[in-house]
């Protein structure tokens, strides 16, 4: 049995040196014992007014503080349905197509360990303010408009010269006219039946300083 229990001995012993020099291989004296995640930095918050209706994502002041960036993700979180976020996986992006109301977008970040990291900015978009000279007016019949409506332009200036502009929502140009002086009241014809169904503005300028908007509701 002697020659049993020596044996038995030699392989406890061989045994322990293995898993003592296992341990050894796999200590790492100075290693990262814990990572530190991103910080994510979507921007700060915007306001925009239509027809502008585009904003850039700005992600690049985002950080690591042992470590570095590998990726990003720009997501919609909360808003209106139309958005269109031009490059997602980007630190910086242009998100177009926005319309009335408040959106939510949230930049996540990724670092070199798998961390990652989250930050939201919030867009405000709100529609131009009408009526912004007081001694001249405009209305538009009939609003909403099939085809031909009326723009009525009342002015207390007669001898200054009147602009009619009209813009898509894009503020794209579809209308313009230059109107001599000379009347209190003009009656201008507008034609959009050749034009698509939604939302347009209708701007008159009188003179250089003072102008009016409104809304026109093509169907």
């Amino acid at each position: 049995m002697k020659p049993i229990l020596k044996f038995t001995a030699c392989i406890f012993l061989l045994c322990g040196i293995f898993l003592i020099s296992c341990k050894k291989e796999r200590s790492c004296e100075g290693c990262r014992e814990k990572n530190q995640p991103p910080i994510a930095r979507a921007g700060n918050d915007t306001a925009i007014i239509l027809p502008i209706d585009s904003v850039t994502l700005n992600g690049s002041a985002s950080t690591d503080p042992d470590g570095t960036i590998t990726s990003y993700k720009w997501t919609k979180v909360s808003g209106p349905v139309s958005s269109n976020i031009g490059n997602p996986d980007s630190s910086k992006t242009l998100v177009k197509s926005l319309v009335k109301g408040v959106y939510k977008f949230e930049l996540t970040v990724t670092d070199n360990f798998g961390s990652i990291g989250r930050d939201t900015v919030t867009i405000v978009v709100t529609e131009p303010r009408l009526n912004f000279d007081q001694k001249n007016s405009i209305n538009i019949y009939p609003n909403p408009v099939v085809d031909i409506t009326t723009v009525e332009i009342n002015t207390a200036q007669p001898s200054i010269k009147l602009l009619l502009v009209v813009t898509d929502l894009k503020g794209v140009l579809i209308y313009k006219e230059d109107i001599a002086p000379g009347q209190n009241t003009i009656l201008d014809k507008i034609n959009l039946g050749n034009r698509a169904k939604g939302i347009y503005i209708v701007t008159v300028y009188f003179g250089d300083k003072t102008w009016q908007s409104k809304k026109l509701i093509k169907q």
